[in-house]
């Protein structure tokens, strides 16, 4: 099955998880994938995060419908806005079976030049039944562009349609160096189809091109006049398709007929043991070159994976602790088929709850956004939230320290999170708050 769906547990807890089965999906929706779980029926949770430096002082329902007193257009200057700062929210909304309903992202930005500069960026995600429908994204109320999505009975992803307005620069008469942005409307569907098992077989994506550069308001219009001619050309853009084995296993990936072909082998359970590609293929004879190779220990688990490259081979091995978690990661790399060269050695620690603690890099260097490090350890209150990342350098001593303070409900969920940041336990400043509001079904 190949669906986003939005879900809630009904017990003590109320999640919601964005799935991702096929690839891309998320760059058609914009959505972040992530895992939330909340305690209590919630019935609603609004989520704003903001610097301290430039902070929103109240935290109301209303901030979703703000509007400009001014008439002008929100990026005009002179305009009196509402607000007058920067800061995230988002909004869910769960249904009584604690179903999510609706996700609004608004990012909100307003500059001081003397006169004011803003920006408001939203984006909207409707959903049914748990499954995701829709989704719209403005710029200062403008729509940038709308996707919808179209389940079958057995809720298989079967269509998605994009509407957008793409940015088009064109240099003027009078000065070739100043430039006019005009939009032009692009319209792409994806078509997904499977076969009686419930397993994607085929998928298709095409692009509209228009004859005339228009963008209608009406959704009706986009593809038709009144006279229902059409006025745009639909153009295979590309295509994937997918074979199976009689114990529903991929053993086989098809790009844009026959373009390029990927083999999969598997053994007896379903576990991918072998993948390669076939070189010059043209839907004739397949020249098998294999590219990667699978091992598992006796729980299936996965423990060592051998890459070849052009100029060499590679692989890298897992260890495991009796439950079930990555202890030890260690990889190499061979060059010219002849030398060996480490390339990294992991440790790793956890503690009850099966949290990581620790990172230890013995040979190697452990990447972050902040730079590279060689061991990292992570602390979390009786929550299980965060509350401390210390990153340690290769003289052992300490580089980066990250630390969140958390306000709870009577629910156990957090209201109030914030974030500082830090070379050391003396340089660390408030760097982000995050306020969330919840309302509870009774």
């Amino acid at each position: 099955m190949h669906s986003l769906v939005g879900y809630a547990q009904q017990k003590v807890t109320t999640s919601y998880h964005y799935h991702d089965n096929l690839e891309k999906l998320d760059v058609y929706t914009g959505l972040d994938k992530f895992n939330i779980v909340l305690n209590g029926k919630v019935k609603s949770m609004t989520q704003i995060s903001y610097s301290p430096d430039i902070r929103c002082d109240t935290l109301p329902v209303t901030f979703v419908d703000t509007e400009y007193i001014s008439g002008e257009e929100p990026h005009i200057g002179g305009a009196v806005l509402v607000y007058q700062c920067r800061c995230d929210s988002t909004i869910y909304q769960f249904d009584d079976n604690l179903s999510l309903q609706t996700v609004k992202k608004i990012d909100f930005k307003v500059s001081f030049g003397g006169s004011y500069l803003s920006e408001r960026d939203e984006i909207v995600y409707v959903f049914k039944n748990g499954y995701l429908t829709s989704g719209r994204a403005t710029k200062n109320g403008k729509i940038e562009y709308e996707t919808n999505y179209k389940y079958d009975s057995n809720n298989n992803l079967i269509q998605i349609w994009r509407a957008s307005n793409v940015k088009v620069y064109k240099p003027l008469k009078r000065d070739p160096l100043l430039k006019k942005i005009t939009y032009k409307q692009m319209i792409t569907k994806e078509y997904l189809e499977y076969d009686n098992n419930n397993h994607l077989v085929r998928k298709a994506d095409y692009r509209y091109k228009f004859y005339k550069g228009f963008f209608k308001t009406k959704r009706k219009e986009f593809l038709f006049k009144k006279k229902r001619e059409p006025i745009c050309k639909k153009n295979l853009h590309s295509s994937e398709e997918f074979e199976y084995d009689t114990k529903g296993h991929l053993i086989s990936k098809t790009w844009n007929n026959n373009e390029r072909k990927e083999i999969y082998i598997n053994d007896s359970i379903g576990n991918k043991i072998e993948e390669g590609y076939c070189a010059n293929y043209k839907g004739k004879k397949c020249q098998y070159i294999p590219t990667q190779r699978y091992l598992y220990d006796e729980n299936n688990r996965f423990i060592k994976s051998t890459i070849s490259y052009i100029k060499g081979t590679g692989y890298y091995h897992n260890k495991y602790d009796n439950n079930g978690l990555i202890i030890e990661t260690i990889g190499f790399g061979i060059q010219n088929k002849k030398d060996t060269v480490d390339r990294y050695h992991f440790i790793y620690e956890y503690n009850e709850h099966g949290q990581k603690t620790r990172e230890e890099a013995l040979i190697g260097f452990l990447y972050r956004a902040k730079g590279i490090y060689k061991v990292i350890t992570t602390t979390y209150d009786e929550h299980q939230n965060m509350t401390q990342q210390e990153f340690y350098n290769s003289d052992n001593q300490i580089a980066m320290v990250f630390r969140y303070v958390y306000t709870y409900d009577q629910y156990g969920n957090w209201i109030k999170k914030e974030e500082y940041e830090g070379k050391n336990e003396d340089k660390l400043e408030k760097i982000k708050i995050i306020e969330r509001k919840f309302e509870y079904y009774e």
